[in-house]
């Protein structure tokens, strides 16, 4: 079977195997994406790490060998190449595979020790040439090239139903002028709607969807390889809508779907920093200018006032009234404001970039506007005596000359400078947490709603249970828990010296059918979230207390 062709089904995506020499994969990381196909680790490399944080070795279309983590891998077709060819185009030392990376250290994983000696010189072995080796690895750039071919050929095929069908507000479809769209494409707009709206889009659903769109029927359709790496790729590239699955992508293949106001947030503040940075002089210019300017203006006073307020040793008191520059009206945000702080809200929930940021540059341009930079004092270092390699008669003001402004921060910096800056401006509580503010996390968490009808149809599956009468159950759970759902029962026997202690496990799972949304949705989450101010639950309240209230547990 040609590996382009490869049928690829859902079953595939709910029993992902572990990451074998010949899958193909799909690998992002340092902000770059990696396509093609694993080849074993050499014989002479002891395997780090384990399960997801393993060692693997990729060859690239160009020939190129690239170390990955399995962390890494968004996408996975198994067997793509025989496991026999693989290992023939395996490399044979791991000194090999450090030569590669050594040419791209920026997306290298290798340590410092692997990769210099005592002297700080650079330690690899170049592959030498091996006819057969490069043979058999050329046969497989060949077919990642035939799976890249063909992949855009299904991006470009398909892009025009994905762009009518998700990348519009939700309840509007393209249709031309003068022309009511047909039952089809009706059925099909309400099928995406509901998908939409379920906050949650499996790239194997979105397939589906733009093949009946495409074919003008509603019957499921065999799905190849390259169009499920087509459909990925489109959701990947477009994360203003779609946020893929930061913890485990590769098995869940699911992205997030953006409230319909973050969107709007994010389109706003982004067309008016657009809108800024262009040359034009015309009023919707001008309008961005004085949003932008303005939200500036009053940020800026608002520092100055924290600032005072902390000079004095003032604690920030409940409501405490901020005045405007007059000193006669109370200060307000105006909504623009109220957007653009929202916006970089946002901009600290992106703390995995498995997608583009769209959202980092343009939040840090806006408080650079303001007036806002990181100063970084000097690290001062000792000479192998132990002196300060600075005069030691140098006045602080000397060292102080030695202070850097920093006006492209890292990553991390600008989650700091970004985070620092709405707690300054009242936005954050300097207690806020900030794993809280994970955009991924608020947007599944606000889906979260299911309707009496839904809860009804759940019916209990029928197994044997034992039914212990009025026996006393001991709840183990603190008392500050919010799912009492674990106890212990001690049962006597005939011989007064043994007794059965019984191990009580709630299991609300029984109420819910394996193929129902509601069972899929807590497969995702798989676990409840606790915060120190909130707990989200893997199942909603409403079935877990009414499974209660009818003392099935």
């Amino acid at each position: 079977m040609s590996s382009v062709k490869y049928a690829f089904s859902e079953e595939m995506i709910l029993h992902q195997t572990e990451i074998l020499p010949g899958d193909f994969v799909e690998a992002r990381k340092s902000n770059k994406t990696f396509l093609g196909v694993i080849l074993p680790i050499p014989e002479d490399k002891e395997i780090s790490g384990a399960g997801q944080g393993s060692t693997l070795v990729m060859v690239l279309a160009t020939g190129e060998l690239e170390q990955i983590r399995t962390t890494d891998i968004m996408l996975h077709l198994p067997q793509f190449v025989e496991l026999k060819e693989a290992e023939r185009a395996g490399p044979l030392k791991w000194d090999y595979v450090l030569a590669a990376g050594s040419r791209n250290t920026s997306t290298s994983f290798t340590t410092d020790d692997e990769l210099v000696d005592a002297e700080g010189t650079l330690v690899h072995e170049e592959e030498p040439f091996d006819r057969n080796r490069f043979v058999t690895r050329a046969n497989i750039c060949r077919k990642i090239r035939d799976m890249q071919r063909e992949t855009d050929r299904e991006i470009r095929r398909l892009f025009p139903a994905f762009r009518n069908v998700f990348l519009q507000d939700a309840n509007k479809f393209e249709e031309e002028p003068n022309v009511v769209a047909d039952k089809h494409v009706q059925e099909v707009q309400a099928r995406a709607e509901k998908l939409l709206k379920s906050g949650l889009v499996s790239t194997y659903s979105v397939v589906q969807i733009l093949e009946m769109y495409l074919s003008k029927s509603l019957n499921p359709v065999k799905i190849n390889a390259s169009t499920f790496f087509a459909a990925h790729t489109l959701l990947m590239g477009h994360p203003s809508k779609f946020l893929a699955d930061s913890i485990s992508h590769r098995k869940s293949q699911l992205f997030t779907y953006r409230s319909e106001a973050e969107q709007k947030v994010l389109e706003n503040v982004t067309k008016w920093i657009q809108l800024l940075s262009s040359e034009n002089s015309d009023k919707s210019t001008r309008d961005a200018a004085a949003i932008i300017d303005g939200f500036c203006e009053r940020a800026r006073h608002i520092l100055k006032w924290d600032a005072k307020r902390q000079a004095v040793g003032e604690l920030p008191k409940k409501d405490d009234p901020v005045l405007n520059p007059d000193g006669k009206t109370l200060f307000q945000w105006t909504e623009t404001d109220r957007d653009i702080i929202e916006f970089l809200k946002i901009s600290l929930g992106n703390r995995r970039e498995l997608q583009d940021n769209i959202t980092g540059s343009i939040a840090m341009s806006i408080i650079k506007r303001v007036g806002v930079n990181v100063c970084l004092s000097p690290i001062l270092h000792t000479d192998s005596h132990g002196k300060l390699q600075i005069d030691d008669n140098e006045s602080k003001d000397g060292i102080a000359k030695l202070e850097t402004t920093v006006t492209e921060a890292g990553f991390d910096l600008q989650h700091a400078q970004m985070f620092n800056f709405l707690i300054r401006i009242g936005a954050l509580t300097p207690w806020e947490n900030p794993n809280a503010l994970d955009t991924q996390l608020k947007n599944l968490h606000k889906n979260d709603e299911y309707t009496e009808q839904e809860y009804s149809e759940l019916k209990e599956e029928k197994e044997p249970r034992t039914d212990f009468g009025q026996l006393p159950v001991y709840v183990i759970d603190a008392e500050s828990s919010f799912e009492l759902d674990d106890g212990v029962s001690i049962e006597t026997t005939s011989d007064p010296t043994h007794c059965w202690v019984h191990v009580h496990i709630a299991d609300p799972t029984a109420w819910i059918p394996h193929d129902h949304e509601l069972a899929k949705w807590a497969e995702h989450k798989y676990t409840s979230i606790y915060f120190p101010e909130a707990m989200w639950p893997m199942l909603p309240p409403e079935i877990t207390n009414k499974a209660h209230e009818r003392d099935d547990f």
